[in-house]
């Protein structure tokens, strides 16, 4: 966790830094490379994310995502008395796709891929190593300034865990990955 959190302000710095571009050099059309950090909550636990977005292709419709999960999830584990926090990593990838016209300020977008959690071998959630499933969303990229490398971005979507997502070692089997997703967070564009 201590090496997730070192490398998330070492991103945060970065973007901060490369937020001073001037203006009359960059126009934020929302469909450059982009790097994201985000924030979710899903049923009991919490999630600090990485993203990498590509740039937009044909016709600046779609793009490519990776996104990388340090998650926390607060339950109490058989043969325990009290709830104790586990961690837990993991990755999506997906494509997403958008109407994209010039000028506007908010860019509605939808997405859906690959979703794999690992647990720490330490705070064992499960009998299974990790989880595999799928993922999809809707979400608004929300552009205030066209001269500011920043937007910030809301998505609401689903987790469904296709294996491993039961987690047996905790108390009342939680299908842990599962269910409703909300995500907020600021996304950089590079170019």
């Amino acid at each position: 966790m201590d090496k997730f959190l070192s490398i998330f302000f070492i991103f945060l710095i970065s973007q901060l830094i490369f937020s001073k571009v001037p203006s009359e050099r960059f126009n934020n059309t929302g469909i450059g490379f982009s790097t994201a950090i985000n924030m979710s909550r899903i049923m009991k636990d919490i999630r600090f994310n990485l993203d990498i977005n590509s740039p937009s292709f044909i016709y600046n419709i779609f793009s490519f995502r990776l996104n990388g999960t340090v998650g926390v999830l607060q339950e109490i584990p058989k043969n325990k008395t009290n709830s104790i926090f586990l961690n837990y990593y993991g990755y999506k990838f997906g494509i997403s796709g958008s109407t994209h016209h010039e000028g506007e300020n908010i860019r509605p977008y939808g997405e859906f891929g690959i979703v794999n959690f690992f647990h720490n071998e330490t705070n064992r959630l499960s009998t299974n190593n990790s989880a595999f499933g799928i993922y999809t969303l809707v979400g608004l990229n929300l552009i205030f300034n066209k001269e500011d490398i920043f937007s910030y971005f809301i998505e609401v979507g689903v987790n469904g865990m296709l294996f491993g997502g039961k987690s047996e070692l905790v108390i009342g089997d939680p299908e842990t990955y599962n269910g409703f997703i909300v995500t907020f967070g600021i996304k950089c564009f590079i170019y």
